[in-house]
C-alpha cells in the first residue's frame, strides 16, 4: 500500500507541476502573440526558475500529505462509479441474454409476467458466494414475481468449472436448486469424486450426470457465461444484477450486501408499477 501510494503522490506532483508549468506558459505566450523567435525563447523557463517551481510543489505536497491521499481516493472512487455506469449500459443492453436459462437457471415464484429481475453470477468456491446462498434462498421463497436467474461464472480454480458443470447437469432431472444450494453448503474443494458423491446422496442418477456434465453444449454454455460476464465488466463474485421488467431501473451489487439486494428489488418493483 505504501509503495502505491507513493506512485500516486509522484503522478499528482507530476500533474500539479505540469499544471503551473503550462499556466506560466501560457500566460507568458499571451502576453506577446507577435513575439519574435528571440522573444519566445526568452519566455521559456530557466534551470533556476523550474528548480524554484518544482521546489515550490514538493514543499506544498509534504506540508499537504493528506490531499494527495484525497485526490487518490477521489479519483478511486470516480472511477469506480464510472465503471458501474458501464456495467449497468451493458447489463441493460443484455438483459434479454440474460435472462435466458442458457448457462444458468431461471426460478419464478409468481403469476404472469415477473416484475423484477434478479441475476447473479456466482463460484462454488466462493465464500461470499456460500455466505449469500442462505439469503438467495430466502429471496427465492418469499419474494413474489421476481425472477431470479442463476449465472455460473466459474473464475476461482479449475474445480469450480466442474462444480460448474455439474451443476448444470442437474437441470437435466430437474434437480438444479437443490443441488446447487447443497453445493454451496459444501466446505472446502469441489472435486469431483466429493461433487458425485453429494450428487448420489440427493438421489440423482450419477451416470446420466456425468454424462450430460461431459456434453459440449453445456461446456459452450459456461464459456459463454464467461464471455458475458466479461462484456459486462464483471470480474468478481458474487455480483447482483436487479431490473425491472421494463428495464426503467437496474443496479449492480458487487459482494455480499443482501440489504442492498433487498433494496434494489423494491426499487425495480417501484419502477416497474410506474
Amino acid at each position: 500500500m505504501g509503495n502505491k501510494l507513493a506512485i500516486a503522490a509522484a503522478l499528482l506532483g507530476a500533474v500539479v507541476l505540469g499544471v503551473v508549468l503550462a499556466s506560466f506558459s501560457n500566460a507568458q505566450d499571451g502576453q506577446s502573440n507577435d513575439a519574435t523567435e528571440e522573444a519566445t525563447a526568452s519566455s521559456s523557463f530557466s534551470d533556476l526558475q523550474q528548480q524554484e517551481i518544482e521546489d515550490i510543489v514538493r514543499d506544498y505536497i509534504k506540508a499537504n500529505p493528506r490531499l494527495i491521499l484525497e485526490s487518490v481516493n477521489a479519483f478511486a472512487e470516480s472511477e469506480r462509479l464510472a465503471e458501474e455506469e458501464r456495467t449497468k449500459e451493458a447489463a441493460l443492453a443484455n438483459i434479454d441474454t440474460l435472462q435466458q436459462e442458457i448457462g444458468g437457471f431461471t426460478t419464478f415464484e409468481g403469476k404472469g409476467t415477473p416484475e423484477v429481475v434478479v441475476v447473479e453470477f456466482f463460484d462454488y468456491h466462493c465464500s461470499y458466494c456460500k455466505k449469500a446462498a442462505g439469503n438467495v434462498r430466502e429471496l427465492t421463497k418469499k419474494e413474489k414475481n421476481v425472477k431470479f436467474v442463476f449465472r455460473e461464472l466459474p473464475i476461482l480454480r479449475k474445480e469450480s468449472e466442474t462444480a460448474a458443470r455439474y451443476s448444470l447437469a442437474a437441470r437435466e432431472q430437474d434437480k438444479y436448486l437443490d443441488f446447487h444450494f447443497k453445493l454451496m453448503k459444501e466446505p472446502g474443494v469441489l472435486t469431483e469424486d466429493r461433487i458425485l458423491t453429494l450428487a448420489k446422496a440427493s438421489k440423482l442418477d450419477v451416470d446420466a450426470l456425468k454424462a450430460d456434465a461431459a456434453s459440449v453444449e453445456l461446456i459452450n454454455e459456461i464459456q459463454e457465461n464467461l464471455s458475458t460476464a466479461s462484456r459486462l465488466g464483471i470480474d468478481g463474485t458474487p455480483t447482483f444484477l436487479i431490473a425491472s421488467a421494463d428495464g426503467s431501473f437496474i443496479d449492480v451489487i458487487p459482494g455480499f450486501a443482501p440489504a442492498r439486494v433487498k433494496a434494489a428489488i423494491e426499487e425495480a418493483r417501484k419502477a416497474t408499477k410506474g
